[in-house]
């Protein structure tokens, strides 16, 4: 599980020849199988300033994908926008203490008495704070407020000096969190929050590292705490419907989305996130509406067109689900899920015309040269691939691997494409409702079940 942070060019590099021909496959040959032209936790610093004040609403109602986006009332994730007055921004009223921004505030006009060694010793941190960027610098800031508060600051400072703390202890904290280093995070993150309990950048900073640790529960408490102190922070919300997500509350993941898109109505991730619950739910017309709304917001979201040609696939739109695949691969060639879910029609598509043995095998073994074995649901495609190739001992060797990784509740479903395979069969996805491309009306089924290959991985979350 990986967490969506608040600090990627793909290029293409090496495999140029397999890369091309992955290319004829889904801008070339899907063309033609498909009778006739196809006309489918990073970091970031938490921005104290980005707080709406909720007058712009996208609520979960079906989006029409054909409508213009409204940029009078909508506004960009992180811009500075006038929230709720009495909402605590994070911001720190000493003398000259930075925001959570990258640049400090303006030094203080406000007049000092001379200092005794102590208040000293916090003139210099506050000095330091306003150039710091490395780790090293914000830990002389922290060095200096612990060595004054531990030598008895006058009362006039000690309050600015804890503050000061926090906010280096946050920061540094945000720095270390990009590199990887959750655990150190995490005990920064816990020291800013000790010397200011309402810290809520540091509140969600934790929560966010906790969620990339895996732990789920106090990642949401954290989360639940941020919205209480700042309930205008829209990540915040945002990476409480990852999580509930992630635990099959689509509901609520929904409900928390929908708070998301009213503080930042053109959130991209959001409208797709939204859009996932919804596929989970068995709401395909809702989810196509979410992530074509997606797509009109951030047209180079090749995730995006990716879930929107796994909706399709699933409703027996195969022309559709093609063509955002191919859109996809054009946009990321190095996206691994789009390979997957393009080999996994190639190999069971009902309709013959859609299928071709030799380039699934390509990209289902393209997706797992992307992102590797770890996901048994990309085995289990190249399985399929191998079996419509006639390679029945290599598909039965795959599925077995994919039985023995896949959680208790999908064995079954995985045991049973097995034994098709040990008896020379071919598996072919015949779930998808009768549907053509020209039908009017998306059909409304039942939730997805755990079992199918085109489910919408889990995704990054904001700091």
């Amino acid at each position: 599980m990986t967490v969506m942070s608040t600090m990627g060019v793909m290029a293409r590099t090496g495999w140029s020849s397999c890369a091309g021909l992955i290319s004829v496959c889904l801008t070339g040959l899907l063309a033609v199988v498909i009778a006739g032209p196809v006309s489918g936790y990073q970091y970031r610093p938490d921005e104290t300033s980005s707080v709406d004040d909720g007058s712009s609403v996208a609520d979960g109602s079906a989006v029409d994908d054909g409508s213009a986006v409204n940029d009078s009332s909508s506004v960009a994730e992180g811009s500075a926008v006038s929230g709720d007055s009495s909402v605590d921004d994070g911001s720190i009223s000493g003398p000259g203490l930075p925001r959570d921004e990258s640049e400090p505030v303006e030094p203080s006009t406000t007049p000092v008495t001379p200092p005794d060694r102590p208040d000293d010793l916090v003139v210099r941190a506050e000095k330091l704070s306003k150039t710091a960027k490395t780790v090293e610098q914000y830990t002389e800031v922290i060095m200096l407020c612990d060595q004054a508060l531990a030598d008895g600051p006058s009362q006039k400072w000690e309050g600015y000096a804890h503050k000061l703390a926090a906010w280096a202890h946050n920061r540094r904290g945000e720095m270390r969190a990009g590199d990887g280093e959750d655990a150190a995070a995490i005990e920064d993150f816990e020291a800013s929050i000790r010397h200011d309990p309402k810290r809520w950048q540091a509140i969600h900073n934790r929560g966010v590292s906790h969620a990339m640790q895996g732990q789920l529960e106090a990642a949401i408490a954290d989360f639940d705490l941020t919205i209480k102190l700042n309930p205008n922070y829209a990540n915040a919300h945002f990476n409480r419907g990852e999580l509930l997500y992630e635990q099959g509350a689509y509901e609520a993941a929904i409900n928390d989305y929908n708070r998301a898109l009213r503080l930042a109505p053109r959130d991209s991730s959001a409208y797709n996130s939204r859009g996932h619950a919804y596929y989970k739910l068995g709401n395909y017309r809702q989810a196509l509406a979410d992530y074509s709304y997606a797509i009109r917001l951030d047209p180079q979201n090749a995730a995006a067109y990716t879930n929107r040609g796994d909706a399709y696939g699933d409703i027996a739109r195969f022309e559709e689900a093609a063509r955002d695949y191919r859109a996809a691969i054009r946009i990321d060639p190095k996206l691994g899920r789009a390979y997957q879910s393009a080999a996994w029609l190639m190999a069971t598509c009902p309709r013959e015309q859609y299928r071709n043995a030799q380039y699934a095998l390509m990209a289902a073994n393209k997706a797992i040269e992307l992102d590797g074995e770890g996901d048994y649901r990309y085995l289990d495609t190249l399985a399929a691939a191998q079996a419509n190739a006639g390679k029945f001992d290599e598909a039965k060797a795959t599925e077995q691997r994919v039985v023995e990784m896949a959680p208790p509740d999908a064995v079954e479903t995985y045991k049973e494409r097995l034994a098709l395979y040990e008896a020379g069969q071919p598996y072919r996805d015949t779930k998808a409702p009768a549907a053509t491309a020209g039908d009017a009306a998306v059909i409304e089924a039942q939730p997805q079940a755990d079992t199918s290959p085109r489910q919408p991985p889990n995704r990054r979350r904001r700091r």
